[in-house]
C-alpha cells in the first residue's frame, strides 16, 4: 500500500516539483553523472535516496514516468516487511542527517527543500504517535475509573486522526490502480498491521537520530528465495 502511495501520489507531484527521488527498482542512471556525484554511497542503507539528493545538488533532475509500468517484488511475511521498513526509516532518516546542510543550500529551491524534509525526516511523526498512543494506554489504566468521555478515548481518536492521511492517499492509490474494491482490506490493514509498523518505524527512527548502526539486510521476497535456492 505505501509504495502504491508512493508511485501513484507523491511521484506524479515531485516530478511537477523537480523533487523526485530514484526508487531503485525500473530506474536508470546517466554513468556521466553517477560519476559525476561520487557514485553509490556504500555506507548508506537508502542509497538510492542518498544518491537522489547528491544529483539534485549538482543541478540536474530526476524524472520520474508514470506511462511506464515495471515489476517488482515486495516481503511476503511480517519479518520481511518489518525488516524492510526498519531500513527505509532509518536509511531515508540518515540521508537528511547527512545530507540537511545540501538540502538547505542555495542548490535547492524553497519548494525542493520542503518537498526532500518531508520525504527524508518524515518519520519523526511516529514517534508522536506512539508516544501518544503509550502515554494515553497508562493514563487509562492508571486513572480512577469513570464514565467514559472524549479524554479517555484520546489514544485512539489520535491513531485515528493521524493516520486520516495515509486512509485518503490509500484510497486515491487504489482508484489510480482500478482496485478501490480492495479499500475495506486497506483500512483494516492499516489499523492493524499499520499500527504495529508504527511502533518499529519510531524505534528505526531513533535509532538513526541516535546514530547508531543498522545493518542492512536482504529482505526475504520470492525472487531472492528462487535464486539462492538454485545456488544450493
Amino acid at each position: 500500500m505505501r509504495y502504491m502511495i508512493y508511485y501513484n501520489c507523491f511521484m506524479p507531484i515531485n516530478n511537477r516539483l523537480g523533487s523526485v527521488f530514484f526508487a531503485g527498482t525500473g530506474g536508470a542512471i546517466k554513468r556521466s553523472i553517477l560519476e559525476k556525484v561520487g557514485g553509490w554511497n556504500e555506507d548508506s542503507i537508502q542509497e538510492d535516496a542518498d544518491l537522489s539528493v547528491k544529483i539534485i545538488n549538482t543541478g540536474h533532475k530526476n524524472i520520474y514516468l508514470s506511462n511506464v509500468k515495471v515489476e517488482g517484488e515486495i516481503p511476503y511475511d511480517l519479518e520481511g516487511i518489518i525488516s524492510q521498513q526498519n531500513r527505509l526509516i532509518y536509511g531515508t532518516t540518515r540521508v537528511f542527517l547527512d545530507h540537511w546542510r545540501k538540502i538547505f543550500s542555495r542548490n535547492f529551491s524553497t519548494i525542493q527543500k520542503f518537498i526532500i524534509f518531508f520525504m527524508t525526516f518524515w518519520p519523526f511523526a511516529t514517534v508522536f504517535m506512539v508516544g501518544g498512543a503509550i502515554t494515553g494506554q497508562i493514563s487509562w489504566m492508571t486513572a480512577p475509573q469513570k464514565s467514559i468521555s472524549i479524554n479517555s478515548l484520546y489514544p485512539y481518536l489520535w491513531i485515528l486522526v493521524s493516520s486520516s492521511g495515509f486512509i485518503l492517499l490509500s484510497s486515491i492509490g487504489l482508484y489510480r490502480d482500478g482496485k478501490i474494491k480492495d479499500i475495506f482490506k486497506m483500512i483494516f490493514v492499516t489499523y492493524t498491521l499499520g499500527v504495529i509498523l508504527s511502533f518499529f518505524s519510531a524505534f528505526a527512527f531513533t535509532k538513526a537520530l541516535l546514530k547508531r548502526k543498522m545493518a542492512w539486510k536482504v529482505a526475504p521476497k520470492l525472487g531472492n528465495n528462487s535464486i539462492l535456492n538454485m545456488r544450493h
